[in-house]
C-alpha cells in the first residue's frame, strides 16, 4: 500500500519556542487507516533528515482534529528532545522477539 507525504501548508518551515520545525502530513494513497512506524521514519528521514527528531502528538480532547486518515509529524532539525531512547537498537525478530525483518 502506497503512502503519500507532504509538507503541510504554511507550517512547512515555521518557527516555534523549540526552534524551526517542519509539519508533515502522511496518508495512505487509498485513504485507508495505515500507521507503520518504519514507513513514517523513512519519510521523515527523506524529507527532513536522518538526525532530525519528530513527534506525533496525541492532544487534549479540546484540540483533537480527526477528519481523515491523515497523520501529522512535527519535525525539528535543531532541537533534541529531552526524552526518548539514548542509543540506537534494532531487531529483525531474532531471539523470539516479534518483529518483521528489516528491509
Amino acid at each position: 500500500m502506497a503512502l503519500a507525504a507532504a509538507l503541510c501548508g504554511n507550517h512547512t518551515h515555521a518557527e516555534g519556542p523549540l526552534g524551526p520545525f517542519v509539519h508533515l502530513t502522511i496518508r495512505a494513497v487509498d485513504g485507508s487507516a495505515r500507521h507503520d512506524w518504519r514507513d513514517f521514519q523513512r519519510i521523515k528521514n527523506e524529507l527532513v533528515g536522518e538526525e532530525a527528531e519528530g513527534v506525533e502528538l496525541y492532544p487534549s480532547e479540546s484540540r483533537v482534529v480527526d477528519t481523515a486518515n491523515h497523520y501529522h509529524l512535527w519535525v525539528f532539525r535543531e532541537h533534541r528532545f529531552p526524552f526518548g531512547m539514548e542509543a540506537r537498537e534494532l531487531s529483525d525478530g531474532a531471539d523470539g522477539v516479534s518483529q518483521r525483518p528489516r528491509d
